[in-house]
């Protein structure tokens, strides 16, 4: 049975059918009933009818052995320290947050990570703080043997002015994301945005409502295989163990599937380690960053 005759059987008139083939299965399902119900002009009771039929149509379970049996995609950082203790890199489709303060080399991971995706597909960097440098992808594209002019011309770039500039670009990248060939989104920095726009307690609520939209689209496009990683500054205090703390408090904590933490050690090197993962235990790795980009000592 087609899907429109099943909606049918379902109830929904032609016309109500024709705005879901508009819009889209994949994007109906993730959609709160409120926003069905104003892009459909119906009322939220029949929006809620709409995408819990949709979703039900959706659901298939698989065994665990099924599921383990699915070959493992990951990205290597380039580093042979860092890619031990993530098993070979950043998962696809997985969301990966890296944290520290000022000068950790947060940028410097991303660049690396970019260069190396790009032979993956296209790589979509949104600068919110404006510190791409080109030239430190050209390096980094050299060090690995790559001809600097293809990775560059396989990274898109945009640098948002404002909130609402950031999530009219995430939602451009989720287009790209959904015909396919965008092996890695990065958002540097996550929240510096959002903390310059919305300021004060009073403020709070919103930011945290705008911060959640944000993170809904990040979440679609993850499950299109597109691997996501953004970075993040610490608070001003550390905790009971004397680490640093990312900011962004519940709303960010438990939205990433693996958390990293970059810190300075002594003299040029640079310590990673795992904050919090469902797949991999705590450990960290020691490496350098020189004109190449990161490095194993």
């Amino acid at each position: 049975m087609s899907l429109r005759d099943a909606l049918k059987k379902a109830g929904i008139n032609d016309e109500i059918i024709d705005k879901i083939e508009s819009l889209g299965v994949e994007d109906i399902v993730r959609m709160t009933e409120e926003e069905l119900s104003k892009k459909l002009s119906i009322s939220r009771r029949d929006a809620r009818k709409i995408i819990d039929f949709l979703m039900e149509e959706r659901v298939g379970f698989r065994t665990a052995l099924d599921i383990m049996k699915i070959p493992e995609i990951r990205i290597s950082t380039g580093v042979r320290s860092i890619d031990n203790i993530l098993r070979g890199g950043i998962k696809v489709g997985s969301i990966t947050e890296i944290y520290g303060r000022a000068g950790t080399g947060k940028s410097q991971f991303c660049f690396q990570m970019a260069v190396i995706a790009a032979d993956l597909g296209k790589v979509i960097y949104i600068d919110t703080e404006r510190g791409f440098s080109p030239s430190r992808l050209r390096d980094i594209s050299l060090r690995f043997g790559k001809n600097p002019d293809e990775i560059l011309s396989k990274i898109l770039v945009f640098s948002p002015d404002s909130v609402n500039d950031l999530r009219a670009s995430i939602r451009s990248a989720k287009n790209l994301a959904r015909r396919g060939g965008v092996s890695l989104l990065i958002v540097d920095s996550l929240l510096s945005i959002f903390r310059s726009e919305y300021v004060g307690l009073e403020m709070l609520a919103e930011r945290q409502k705008q911060l959640s939209l944000v993170l809904k689209i990040l979440k679609e496009i993850s499950a299109m295989r597109t691997s996501i990683l953004f970075t993040n500054h610490v608070i001003g205090r550390v905790s009971e163990s004397f680490e640093d703390l990312a900011a962004g408090g519940y709303i960010i904590g438990h939205f990433p599937d693996l958390v990293l933490w970059l810190r300075k050690g002594v003299g040029n090197t640079r310590i990673l380690r795992i904050v919090d993962s469902s797949e991999l235990p705590e450990a960290e790795a020691v490496f350098t960053i020189t004109k190449g980009g990161l490095e194993d000592i």
